[in-house]
């Protein structure tokens, strides 16, 4: 992903938005997410892995903290603008392991 055209500053976008956004300045639901992950998470987050998609890249973060918790940001085409942009991020939960 970092190799594509319009995505080397991607890790900086998802580092500015996630760890030094305050959360009274995040979207609701974002602010949410990241709560339910907890603030030693949210500071370990790291990219685990990227998928291409016909309209972008998504890239998956986790952390060590809670491997339960999965985030996708989801970035636009970087081709129609010259560089990639977060369009949102989602909050996945991968279960208990039981």
């Amino acid at each position: 992903m970092q190799a594509a055209t319009g995505y080397a500053n991607v890790r900086l976008q998802l580092h500015e938005l996630l760890i030094t956004t305050p959360d009274s300045d995040l979207p609701p639901d974002l602010a949410n997410a990241l709560a339910r992950i907890g603030s030693s998470a949210r500071l370990t987050l790291r990219p685990v892995a990227a998928f291409r998609r016909v309209d972008g890249w998504t890239m998956a973060l986790q952390s060590p903290d809670a491997p339960r918790h999965l985030l996708l940001a989801h970035f636009s085409a970087a081709s129609t603008q010259p560089e990639a942009q977060i369009l949102g991020i989602q909050r996945v939960e991968l279960g208990d392991g039981q």
